[in-house]
């Protein structure tokens, strides 16, 4: 994909981003974001696509990165699995991701953060649930907050505040996602690569037909037989269980 605005979900995401930038609440936790929303619509209006995805870019990335620091517990559970916080991701999983998704789907974001990705997501491709699963209290609370100003209903977006490496992964979703996404949220090693285990053996579980989006991958070693790779790319790679 050369340019984002070459993909016609491009301009969801940056209308997305930019109702984002306009809430008082948004703009307090983020204060440079007003003024990227306002270059973006000046690179909309006047400069070509590379220089308009730029000014995206950097207003995804800012976006991205609004909340508060990990609590000290919560930063030892991570330093312990070598867990990567608050990592973007990029906005091309995310176009990637809206065809696999259907209006009655179930999407289950490991590692959320502040959910940026799975929300975007859901104003891409509307649906009936986003599960986001996200160590870290505080920064489900700046979740919830961009939830409410992308005026996305309590209902489509359930927060679970866990340890990925303890949790029931099945009993907190309650079912097969229609898509799974992750940016590699620990390293696969220790108790990291028990988790990825974990993420395989349920998926082999799966009836068929669901998607698995990993940035940054990590499963591909431990993904068995009825899982076929449908795409990759250097930082990319998309599954589907048969």
């Amino acid at each position: 994909m050369d340019n984002l605005y070459k993909h016609e979900g491009a301009p969801v995401i940056e209308t997305s981003l930019l109702r984002l930038s306009s809430a008082p609440e948004v703009a307090g936790l983020v204060p440079k974001a007003p003024l990227l929303a306002d270059r973006l619509r000046d690179c909309a209006r006047h400069a070509g696509l590379d220089e308009r995805e730029l000014a995206l870019s950097s207003l995804y990335l800012t976006l991205h990165s609004a909340g508060a620091q990990y609590m000290p517990e919560e930063d030892e559970i991570l330093a312990r699995a070598h867990g990567i916080p608050k990592q973007p991701g990029g906005m091309t999983p995310i176009l990637l991701s809206a065809p696999f998704v259907k209006p009655e789907s179930t999407v289950v974001e490991l590692g959320a953060g502040n959910g940026l990705q799975g929300l975007l997501l859901q104003s891409l491709a509307r649906h009936a649930q986003t599960v986001m699963v996200e160590i870290s209290g505080s920064l489900i609370e700046t979740g919830r907050v961009l939830q409410r100003a992308m005026g996305l209903k309590d209902e489509s977006v359930r927060w679970h505040h866990a340890d990925l490496l303890e949790a029931d992964l099945p009993a907190l979703v309650g079912g097969p996602p229609d898509l799974l996404y992750m940016y590699r949220p620990v390293k696969p090693a220790g108790r990291g690569r028990r988790l990825y285990e974990r993420i395989a053996e349920w998926i082999q579980e799966w009836p068929g037909g669901q998607a698995i989006m990993s940035v940054a991958d990590c499963m591909s070693p431990f993904l068995g037989p009825g899982v076929k790779k449908l795409y990759e790319d250097e930082y990319l790679s998309v599954y589907m269980k048969d």
